[in-house]
């Protein structure tokens, strides 16, 4: 498997030292927030090739690659999956300036969260809501495969504040159900020790994993990784024995002395990482 951290773990202005502690870890990803990204960019998915290619290149001093996108929608809450037409549309408009964001920057995934924009009114049939999501993702599944690039839908357990997709069980079965191989599953551990799910981890890790684009290594609520160390390890141990070679990234939030911490408890000390 392959290291990635995301950038929602400190703040923007502090990259570079974030940037050398990834280094000195071994980690080779950076899973961003456009925002994060590109600070003083006042509409970050439209970043030019340019502002793209600048960051990459720094990035790229570091021994960094961009891993994964996350945030999709973060700062357009007129964007709803389940919404009129006009909102169906702002999220269709928002995920292709995303996809196109993503491909400049060379990156391949993207990470669909947003429990906030995919709330199903308490008026929608389950018929409705159903015909409703499988277009959506369909949509979204041929725009990402016309740029290279795979939409990961994310598991948002209810206690964040969402009705859809809310267990490891029925993200995977959405997945199953679009049936498109640009949208898979973002695997999320948070989400499996909030929903309980992680307790039969052995039964669903191999299906899941076939459905998996992308795996986030997080603890509930994006507390520090370091409060689930021994999990993280577990997890880490089943992912090497089932093969998996693709991303996983570590979500947290706390800071750069937290995700120092997280990553020795988790991954060793820096010295065994860099080797």
């Amino acid at each position: 498997m392959k290291l990635s951290v995301s950038n929602i773990a400190w703040p923007s202005e502090q990259r570079g030292a974030a940037y050398d502690l990834l280094r000195d870890h071994g980690v080779s990803g950076l899973e961003f927030a456009p925002g994060l990204l590109f600070p003083g960019h006042d509409a970050p998915l439209g970043a030019t090739a340019q502002d793209c290619n600048e960051v990459i290149a720094e990035l790229s001093a570091y021994g960094l690659r961009p891993s994964s996108m996350q945030s999709l929608l973060f700062g357009v809450p007129d964007a709803h999956l389940f919404g009129p037409p006009k909102a169906q549309q702002t999220l269709q408009d928002t995920m292709q300036a995303a996809i196109g964001l993503a491909a400049r920057l060379n990156c391949r995934n993207l990470v669909f969260g947003s429990p906030a924009n995919r709330l199903i009114p308490d008026e929608m049939s389950p018929i409705q809501a159903q015909t409703i999501w499988h277009d959506s993702f369909q949509r979204l599944g041929d725009m990402a495969a016309s740029r290279e690039v795979v939409v990961a839908l994310e598991t948002n357990p209810v206690q964040y504040g969402t009705n859809f997709m809310t267990t490891i069980a029925e993200t995977l079965a959405v997945v199953r159900a679009v049936d498109h191989p640009a949208v898979q599953m973002n695997l999320d551990l948070g989400a499996a020790i909030l929903t309980g799910e992680i307790e039969t981890v052995d039964d669903w890790l191999a299906p899941a994993l076939d459905a998996s684009h992308h795996v986030h290594l997080s603890a509930p609520d994006l507390a520090p990784l370091s409060t689930q160390a021994a999990m993280v390890r577990r997890i880490c141990a089943a992912l090497d024995a089932a093969g998996w070679n693709g991303w996983v990234s570590v979500e947290m939030r706390g800071g750069l002395e937290a995700l120092s911490e997280s990553l020795t408890a988790c991954f060793g000390p820096q010295s065994e990482r860099a080797e």
